[in-house]
């Protein structure tokens, strides 16, 4: 047990107007009060069930070995950066984009053209482009079966509120259909892990 798995466990008491202390034997937490008169310290032994396997249960490690990792929305601003920091670190990355006009094509395009110059003609099987649309399932399938994915990093989606609004049903079908789809394949196709951080909701 270490310092730091005491100031995460003791967050939320801070957060709500404690302050959290701690020694040897005891983690002590004192409620400057509230502003009704209501204050008082709360001493918890380090022993107690909630602490003590806190660093492992609240913490996960990174994965440092090689992976190959389907990135959807890779053509994007967030999605072009990941998948630069993947190959830069070693891994191969599957990138698959409908490429659509919700803003300019042609950055998306540089940003494929600019990533596919990071790898040199020898190691072209490391970065892999697909262009099409991640609701089509004959294709999802052909690439999970043939790129052999082991990692997914879902970032494709349609953003923005008001165009939501506007035209609510291309919204369910990239967001919506589109990431059930990509659930749906992860399960049969035993993927280790699945980032998801796309609806922008």
């Amino acid at each position: 047990m270490n310092d730091n798995t005491l100031s995460r466990v003791a967050s939320l008491p801070q957060l709500a107007g404690f302050q959290a202390t701690n020694n040897k034997d005891n983690l002590t937490i004192n409620n400057h009060g509230n502003g009704h008169g209501h204050g008082g310290n709360i001493v918890r032994s380090r022993s107690s069930a909630e602490l003590v396997d806190a660093d492992e249960a609240h913490s996960v490690q990174p994965h440092t070995g090689y992976k190959k990792v389907l990135v959807t929305g890779g053509a994007g601003f967030i999605g072009s950066h990941v998948v630069e920091a993947l190959l830069d670190r070693g891994d191969d990355v599957v990138i698959i984009d409908e490429m659509n006009d919700y803003y300019d094509v042609l950055i998306k395009e540089s940003n494929i053209q600019y990533l596919q110059s990071l790898v040199t003609s020898r190691d072209r099987h490391r970065l892999v482009f697909y262009k099409g649309d991640i609701c089509d399932e004959e294709l999802m399938i052909r690439i999970f079966q043939e790129e052999k994915i082991e990692w997914i990093c879902h970032l494709a989606a349609r953003a923005g509120v008001r165009p939501s609004i506007e035209d609510p049903f291309v919204y369910i079908h990239s967001n919506i259909r589109g990431t059930t789809l990509l659930l749906e394949l992860a399960s049969k196709f035993k993927i280790e892990n699945f980032v998801f951080a796309s609806s922008s909701r």
